[in-house]
């Protein structure tokens, strides 16, 4: 497993992939594969009140790039009866389907931009290992929700900059979501 651990060593999030095959084409300008065709299974993620298992995903993209440098093209992301656990002090809530699809075209994706988000990603990831999860004091919670803010901002500006644009098409199949009590 793959373990992210905070800056106390504390773990928060595993990670395990029960098996994978892919093939893919990498560009080092794009920093990413520009042609993928990848399947796992038995993916499971745990962390604080949340668990997530994905006993089928696979992820297929093929990219092309134009002579400006600028990368278009399809891809999807599908997960085969996936489920997820959230639990708090009072409640758990459980999501599960037969399928969640996302499928995608992107036109004339800025590579150069790519870079800088992911960048971005990188800072305020180490910026929330050292600063942790809310606390109980309204600074540890302050400083959180900014850092979160910072995320959600980063993201809009790389999402609004990206390139020329991108369409979403997201497919569910028999979605269960049910909350319930711990004493029940």
């Amino acid at each position: 497993p793959m373990l992210m651990k905070d800056a106390s060593g504390k773990e928060v999030v595993r990670l395990a992939i029960g098996a994978q095959t892919a093939g893919g084409l990498w560009d080092e300008t794009l920093q990413n594969f520009f042609k993928l065709d990848a399947h796992y299974t038995d993916i499971s993620v745990s962390g604080e009140g949340v668990t997530a298992k994905l006993p089928q995903t696979s992820i297929v993209y093929d990219f092309t790039k134009d002579a400006q440098g600028l990368w278009s093209g399809p891809g999807s992301f599908a997960a085969q009866n996936p489920e997820i656990q959230i639990k708090d002090l009072e409640m758990t809530t459980a999501l599960k389907a037969q399928e969640i699809k996302l499928s995608f075209s992107m036109d004339k994706l800025n590579p150069a931009i790519m870079k800088t988000y992911r960048d971005k990603m990188a800072a305020w990831a180490e910026k929330m290992a050292q600063s942790g999860t809310p606390a109980n004091t309204p600074e540890q919670t302050a400083e959180f929700n900014k850092n979160a803010m910072e995320l959600f901002n980063a993201s809009m500006d790389s999402m609004t900059s990206f390139g020329n644009g991108t369409n979403f098409r997201y497919d569910l199949r028999g979605v269960e979501i049910s909350r319930s009590h711990p004493e029940l």
